[in-house]
């Protein structure tokens, strides 16, 4: 292709040389000059078009890859913005007068640390007490429940996965409401521990924060059940987070009331 546009340079070189001999010749009046020039346009106007192709194709290229890169940047901030109205959606509460309001407001924030030997247990991200953070507050990614805000210091804070061994946290199946207790496994997986054996819990259900007695608050989705196993008079409940903990980067930190 550069080649191609090196030889295009130099044809358009030649005809503008060619052009500006014709110009002369014809302000000295030669009689045999629009011949030549009849001639010399009806070269012209096809050669041109060979010529100017590979240099068009490289402006559209380039125009292209402008429009991708645009594009890509913006698809990403809508879908940050569209992940934020979800969460909020999931914050509403009823009132009186049967008027929904939002309950609290997000702290955008970003990872800026992971413990290699604690990969699926903590994290580090840029925001801490100067931004209204506290311990206890719960961590949104872009699809649910990440974790809690466990140590805060001026400007950071750790924040504890639900995927840690450390991680209790009460939790429902949002269909059947049957409440347990979701513990992290220290992997990229949680159990919900706790559900009776006769309760109605399948493959595929979604699971969501209890908001019982935790600082975490109610009706945040956490993940989905893939196992569903009878252990004696308990199930024990698999559950594969909506987050990719292997992914985590830009995460809101939830206000308390």
């Amino acid at each position: 292709m550069i080649g191609e546009i090196r030889k295009g340079w130099l044809w358009v070189s030649l005809l503008i040389f060619l052009s500006f001999l014709i110009s002369s010749l014809s302000l000295r009046g030669w009689w045999g000059i629009e011949r030549i020039r009849r001639d010399f346009l009806s070269f012209l106007i096809p050669v041109e078009g060979i010529i100017s192709f590979p240099l068009r194709t490289v402006s559209s290229a380039v125009e292209f890859l402008r429009s991708h890169s645009s594009l890509v940047k913006e698809n990403a901030e809508l879908r940050r913005k569209l992940s934020l109205v979800r969460h909020e959606l999931s914050l509403l509460k009823r009132e009186e007068g049967n008027k929904f309001v939002l309950r609290k407001g997000f702290i955008p924030c970003e990872v800026i640390f992971r413990f290699p030997d604690r990969w699926f247990s903590e994290i580090v991200v840029d925001k801490g007490k100067e931004a209204g953070i506290a311990v206890g507050m719960a961590v949104l990614g872009s699809k649910g429940l990440v974790g809690e805000v466990v140590e805060v210091s001026r400007k950071m804070a750790r924040v504890r996965l639900i995927t840690s061994g450390n991680s209790i946290i009460g939790a429902l199946v949002k269909r059947s409401r049957s409440f347990g207790v979701l513990k992290g496994m220290g992997g990229a997986y949680c159990k919900l521990l706790y559900i009776p054996e006769e309760e109605d819990v399948t493959i595929g259900d979604l699971v969501i924060t209890a908001g019982m007695g935790d600082t975490i608050p109610g009706g945040l989705r956490i993940g989905k059940v893939i196992s569903v196993k009878k252990e004696g008079e308990f199930m024990e409940v698999y559950v594969k987070p909506l987050e990719d903990f292997s992914k985590l980067r830009n995460l809101w930190i939830l206000k308390r009331r």
